[in-house]
């Protein structure tokens, strides 16, 4: 049962990972910065730009998520490794969370600055799960959404299409 939750959940976060935002597959994906939060979120960017960065952004946490859930799922054989695999997972979620926020305040496509947030939120909702569930599994399978945070994942991409 741990195990499948504990799956589970990995799946969902790297599903959201790796298609968020996947505007042109055939672009340039090796020149685009992720977007820190520290950037000036003051100035609103138009739809196009702010597409641009989220698929960045997107790449970019894809890798730090990736290496948690890898971490998590070899965890599942000795419980003891949990916690520790379940605080990974949360730390490579923040930068994902914090940039989908900072584009959120960009964009002025009123459009997709709900979208973003709304897929923001779910991030958040997981983090949380992920903070309070310490070695209890299945309070975060219970907490965290995967139907919510794929159809904010998905509203992104086609709004970005």
């Amino acid at each position: 049962m741990r195990r499948t939750i504990l799956h589970t959940i990995a799946v969902a976060v790297c599903a959201a990972a790796l298609t968020a935002c996947a505007a042109d597959p055939t672009a340039d994906t090796a020149a685009p910065k992720a977007t820190s939060s520290t950037a000036s979120a003051a100035a609103t960017v138009s739809k196009e730009v702010v597409c641009t960065e989220l698929q960045a952004l997107s790449l970019a946490s894809k890798t730090k998520i990736l290496e948690a859930m890898t971490a998590a799922l070899g965890a599942l054989s000795d419980p003891t490794k949990e916690p520790a695999a379940i605080k990974a997972l949360n730390d490579a979620l923040a930068p994902l969370g914090e940039g989908l926020n900072t584009q959120a305040a960009r964009t002025a496509d009123p459009e997709l600055k709900a979208a973003v947030t709304a897929y923001a939120a779910e991030v958040a909702k997981v983090k949380t799960a992920l903070e309070s569930a310490g070695t209890d599994l299945d309070k975060a399978m219970e907490a965290a959404d995967e139907d919510a945070m794929s159809a904010a994942e998905e509203k992104i991409t086609n709004l970005c299409a």
